[in-house]
């Protein structure tokens, strides 16, 4: 194709924007001898169309000159007037003064739409320093760019290094295939170090946002003037984004076909494409060869994906492969991250396309799930008693936590008539740490609905944990672990990661605290305070020796990163409290103890442990029970209830001190960035495939 005349228009269009002050661009007349040669013809009729539909779009279109003398052209770009019948205006875009156009002879306009460029052999009638007009032929000539189409694009920064060497410049033109950067080197760079046979790190940003990084091959450079004009194709068509799945199912196909619709981050146009197929995570889409916009690497900041035209959720995306499939080209994007109340939507509409009995995050009916919870035996005697004396604050509780709140809880059941078979529900319990909790099934038509809702919380989760918006780095669960079956799904994993840095379980003992008539009161000597940041390090010191395990991390004991919003106001800013202090006990200026101090609202957890003392011994031989039972008396004063959940730890504090406990609750955190051993767990032991 006719190169010269490409890239003559990419280089105007920078010059009609004042980017730079080189004289219009010279091309050689043998390459559009050429492309005209294979040219189809254009219509007058169609041709004004074209020319009116430019001026009513703002656009611009070309004019090509030619000197007798030098046998060399010019494109000057040029504002369309309207058109009506053969004669057609147009002014020029910029002025050069010191250019003499009586000495060039005009030859064609020259009109881009996407991937053509029509030649429109017009009759010059009047030429001068505002512009031209001429009288329209009956026929002009289109010619196609290429096989794939090159865009070109605006507002792109280019940073490209190798081996030290640093270029800074601007995104010419791209395609998924190449792209043409104009760079110039860093003042402490040079172009002799450049080495064009070698990969580089290409980097390219818009509104200061990454939206491309990664090796490419220099393919042709160019030098013009001061800088250099380099094409660059992408060496990977795969990315790698997340940890791999051993066992992959495959991507729900909805119908009718959602679609996503874009500003492409580079050329600034809108892009619409069919979805072939989606997940939690992500989704595929196939574009032709010709008409490629979706680069391997490519960040799209915000991408929208419709249902029907009516349903819409906003995500943030990433093309990590592209490859040739049955003559058209198959792309795959990662959704990186979305609002949660609209992943939410999502899963939704998958769980059903799979399942329709499966529900997530829905309005649940409430009395419904209280005759679930009963009915199970999930709220068992002794705990309705315990919540029996404030059931109406938890009701409310219940009713805007199961409403609209995503940020702090997600839930899923699993229904049939309005009747619900199983259920289970996540909470943000910590800064980025969320508790599962309050899992009960029962069968529906002798199926095993718990496993069944296991399988689409799994799914849900695993796309949840992939989303920064969600602050999920752990998650966690209290188990007993006399019960066989929360052992198997916890426990048994911990052993088979042996690695408690990925996934631990910490034993408390668990005993119900009840205030006394008269709280006691610490001898001289002690003191009961807020912690301080040494008295954390030996905490941490103590811990790591005792378990090594995530219990630490995941309460997030410590300073929030900057600009993250504490827990404790998203819950304010929902209608619901949350706290956690931590407490240190000492004797003589010596740590004894910490004790980590948790307030909610009542029955947001029904065992209560979100409204509980946790107890970290840390001298277990220096620590008297009647000091420590004082120490929890003073903190047991700022629950409104009369009972309050203790734990402690480790558990054979209590056996040597005899404490008399109730039960012994395990404490299992994971690590969401090490969650594939779990997963794997998971799909082998309970015949789960994850849809990834």
């Amino acid at each position: 194709m006719n190169i010269g005349l490409i890239a003559g228009i990419k280089t105007i269009e920078r010059l009609s924007e004042g980017k730079t002050l080189l004289p219009p661009w010279l091309f050689r007349h043998e390459d559009l001898i050429s492309a005209i040669e294979s040219a189809q013809t254009l219509d007058r009729k169609k041709l004004v169309n074209m020319l009116n539909y430019l001026h009513f779009m703002e656009g611009r279109l070309y004019a090509l000159f030619h000197h007798p003398r030098y046998d060399e052209g010019i494109l000057l770009s040029a504002r369309p007037e309207p058109c009506l019948e053969d004669r057609f205006a147009c002014n020029w875009v910029d002025r050069y003064p010191d250019l003499d156009l009586s000495q060039y002879q005009f030859r064609y306009l020259v009109v881009t739409a996407d991937q053509f460029v029509t030649l429109v052999p017009a009759i010059p009638l009047e030429t001068g320093p505002g512009g031209l007009i001429v009288q329209l032929p009956e026929e002009s000539y289109s010619l196609s760019l290429r096989q794939t189409t090159r865009f070109p694009c605006c507002d792109t920064v280019v940073e490209l290094t190798q081996s030290g060497f640093l270029a800074k410049g601007e995104l010419i033109d791209f395609s998924p295939l190449s792209f043409r950067v104009r760079v110039k080197p860093d003042v402490a760079s040079s172009f002799v170090w450049f080495n064009p046979d070698v990969p580089v790190t290409v980097q390219l940003s818009s509104d200061s946002k990454i939206i491309f990084s990664g090796p490419c091959q220099c393919s042709r450079q160019t030098q013009d003037l001061f800088t250099w004009v380099i094409v660059l194709k992408p060496q990977d068509n795969l990315i790698t984004r997340y940890q791999p799945v051993i066992f992959r199912s495959n991507r729900q196909q909805v119908a009718p076909m959602p679609l996503i619709l874009f500003e492409h981050p580079f050329f600034k146009k809108q892009v619409q494409r069919e979805i072939q197929n989606i997940s939690h995570s992500g989704f595929s889409v196939y574009e032709k060869a010709t008409e490629g916009v979706l680069m391997p690497g490519m960040i799209i900041p915000s991408l929208m994906i419709t249902f029907a035209g009516i349903l819409k959720m906003t995500v943030k995306a990433q093309v990590i492969r592209r490859e040739d499939e049955n003559g058209q080209v198959l792309c795959g994007l990662a959704i990186l991250d979305m609002d949660l109340d609209q992943y939410r939507t999502l899963s939704q509409i998958l769980s059903y396309v799979e399942d329709p009995h499966s529900y997530v995050a829905n309005k649940v009916d409430m009395e419904a799930l209280w005759e679930f919870f009963f009915d199970t035996g999930f709220i068992y005697p002794k705990k309705y008693r315990h919540l029996q004396s404030y059931r109406g604050d938890f009701k409310e509780t219940y009713r805007k936590l199961y409403q609209d709140c995503p940020e702090i809880t997600q839930h899923f059941t699993y229904e049939k008539d309005g009747r619900i078979y199983a259920h289970v529900s996540i909470i943000r319990a910590y800064q980025k740490a969320w508790l599962g909790h309050h899992w009960a099934a029962r069968r529906m038509d002798g199926e095993k609905t718990g496993t069944l809702l296991l399988q689409h919380g799994a799914n849900y989760l695993t796309g949840l944990a992939r989303l920064p918006s969600a602050n999920m780095d752990y998650l966690m669960s209290y188990f007993r672990p006399d019960n066989p079956h929360p052992y198997m799904l916890f426990g048994e994993t911990t052993k088979a990661y042996n690695n408690p840095r990925h996934c631990s379980a910490d034993v408390f003992a668990y005993r119900p605290y009840e205030k006394p008539d008269r709280p006691g009161f610490l001898p001289s000597g002690w003191i009961l305070r807020e912690s301080k940041p040494m008295e954390l390090w030996e905490l941490d010191l103590f811990y790591r020796h005792r378990s090594g395990g995530l219990m630490l991390d995941a309460f997030h004991i410590g300073t929030l990163e900057k600009g993250t919003e504490p827990l404790r106001r998203i819950y304010e800013r929902l209608g619901f409290n949350r706290e956690m202090n931590v407490l240190s006990l000492l004797y003589e200026n010596q740590l004894k103890a910490v004790f980590i101090v948790d307030r909610s609202d009542l029955g947001i957890n029904l065992s209560e442990l979100l409204n509980s003392i946790k107890i970290m011994v840390i001298d277990s031989d220096n620590l008297p029970k009647d000091i420590l039972n004082a120490a929890v008396d003073q903190i047991a004063a700022q629950y409104p209830v009369e009972e309050i959940p203790v734990l402690i730890y480790p558990e054979d504090y209590a056996e040597a001190m005899q404490i008399p406990y109730e039960r012994q609750y395990m404490l299992w955190i994971i690590s969401i960035r090490n969650n594939k051993g779990y997963i794997e767990f998971l799909q082998k032991q309970y015949g789960i495939n994850l849809k990834t």
